[in-house]
């Protein structure tokens, strides 16, 4: 890997992964334009990027995560995408083997969703003034998560749309699923270590490791922050079409 494409790569990792877009599609998409084949060296730069985007976010909110009490809630949501991840991606990966042919469908589906989440919520008027979610609604937003094992659903996506059926304030829904892709993303990023340790042992030092952690970190630092800009002038609705087109684009760009 060239390390204009960690520079590319780790931009489209750090700006998609916390917005509600599917950051695997966007990263799919990517190395089939640049013709990137999954390789060794393709492994650990995933989590260096990765990481990059965990620091990110962690280093946001980690007034958040200094109270106990908040921690034990986020671990209580973080339960249900763990045992998902244990005893039901494995059959998912089996059904959803071709993961480009099936993402965007899920984009359209996933940005249909979240246009009428939104008409539905403007229904209800919930108050955007209220300070906090309550434990009750972070472990109902963490158990709608776990939809994100479906590829292209997006983990903030899932989260959000829930969210917004549910009535939840904009701008506590979409800081807490900053919040929750901390432990969730280092949970999925650990294993992923463990997996393939002796090429992370191999590929740490490399400049294109480097790279991509240091521009994945840079990148999610303002996607979270531009996230949370046009959450609170507007609504999810500009990422809602931006679901539904790219999904259009993307199976113009296959079968045409």
């Amino acid at each position: 890997m060239t390390v204009l494409q960690a520079i590319i790569l780790g931009l489209v990792e750090g700006l998609t992964e916390f917005l509600p877009v599917s950051s695997t599609a966007h990263l799919l998409l990517a190395q089939r334009l640049m013709d990137i084949t999954l390789t060794q060296s393709m492994v650990t730069f995933t989590i260096a990027v990765q990481l990059g985007s965990i620091l990110a976010a962690f280093f946001l909110y980690r007034k958040k995560f200094a109270s106990l009490s908040h921690n034990v809630v986020l671990c209580v949501a973080l339960v249900p995408t763990l045992v998902a991840g244990v005893f039901v991606y494995p059959h998912l990966k089996t059904i959803f083997s071709h993961i480009l042919f099936i993402v965007p469908w899920t984009l359209i589906v996933g940005g249909l969703l979240m246009l009428v989440a939104e008409y539905v919520y403007k229904k209800k008027r919930t108050p955007e003034s209220e300070p906090e979610l309550t434990a009750y609604q972070k472990i109902y937003l963490g158990c709608a998560q776990t939809l994100a094992l479906v590829p292209g659903v997006s983990r903030s996506a899932s989260m959000i749309v829930a969210g917004l059926f549910a009535g939840l304030p904009r701008n506590s829904l979409s800081s807490f699923t900053f919040i929750l892709a901390v432990p969730t993303m280092f949970a999925a990023t650990t294993y992923d270590v463990y997996k393939n340790v002796e090429l992370v042992k191999h590929d740490v030092f490399s400049v294109s490791f480097f790279v991509g952690f240091t521009v994945a970190f840079l990148a999610a630092f303002l996607s979270i922050r531009f996230m949370l800009y046009v959450v609170r002038r507007y609504t999810f609705v500009p990422f809602g079409w931006y679901r539904v087109i790219l999904g259009l684009g993307i199976i113009l760009f296959l079968y045409i």
